[in-house]
């Protein structure tokens, strides 16, 4: 017989199996596409890449969908970790967007296949609302988010997250709220149009700080023409990437 006390341990152990489960199911998605399109693997796959069978796996998720879902989440909380770890080291909102970027940028371009997936997915939504069951089976990833990096996940809407992104700078004056709009759409293209060339080029480990460079050249030369005051800040900051020496390790280092 299971007394009180025994209950929150067994819960507490239930979880930790459920996260552990899930974990070797998301890490075998990740790991298959960066060979298989996304949309073409299969539960059947995954089981067998982490080592279980489609029974176990189904245990844990209803279906591809989710699990697809689950594996794009759990690569943007590593950027929003990243962001909110930088937003403690960059001052400005100006430096907090160029922060935001370089952390997206670290992770999406080391899985350009899973992230082009998701950039191109038009019901981002669905992702999104999926967010509190994957803090539910993580929790301490929520946990590791500044205030900010957390409002923003709870946002389900797309554009506004993006605006959502951009208007600290507005209201310090970086950028006029008429040009939010272009802005976004001018990074979106670009970074949509480097995950592609990531893609032609995966057998160049060197790609993703290339590409980094490539981005933030790119965004520091339509950003300042939409600029409104100077920022020393964010001028050093686009200088460290502009110079980032490739044998630092692009896992595990920052600029900063």
């Amino acid at each position: 017989m299971t007394s009180k006390e025994d209950t929150p341990m067994n819960e507490h152990n239930a979880l930790l199996k459920k996260s552990r489960m899930t974990r070797y199911f998301i890490d075998a998605v990740i790991t298959l596409s960066d060979d298989i399109p996304v949309d073409a693997i299969t539960l059947r796959q995954v089981a067998a890449a982490a080592g279980y069978n489609s029974a176990t796996l189904y245990n844990y998720f209803q279906n591809m969908n989710q699990l697809i879902a689950f594996t794009l989440i759990d690569r943007m909380s590593r950027i929003w970790i990243d962001a909110s770890k930088l937003q403690g080291q960059l001052d400005g909102s100006l430096n907090h967007y160029l922060g935001q970027w370089l952390a997206q940028c670290r992770e999406s371009f080391q899985h350009p296949q899973l992230f082009l997936y998701f950039f191109q997915l038009e019901e981002k939504a669905q992702i999104y609302q999926r967010i509190p069951d994957y803090f539910a089976v993580f929790p301490e990833i929520r946990e590791q988010l500044s205030p900010g990096l957390l409002a923003q996940t709870e946002e389900t809407d797309f554009a506004r997250k993006n605006q959502n992104i951009l208007l600290p700078c507005v209201t310090e004056g970086y950028f006029l709220s008429v040009d939010v709009e272009n802005l976004i759409a001018a990074a979106d293209i670009l970074f949509g149009g480097i995950l592609l060339q990531i893609l032609r080029h995966r057998t160049d480990s060197q790609a993703p700080i290339h590409y980094t460079q490539v981005f933030f050249r790119f965004l520091h030369s339509f950003t300042d023409s939409y600029r409104q005051k100077s920022s020393p800040e964010s001028d050093k900051l686009y200088e460290q990437i502009e110079h980032w020496d490739p044998s630092f390790s692009f896992l595990n280092s920052f600029l900063i």
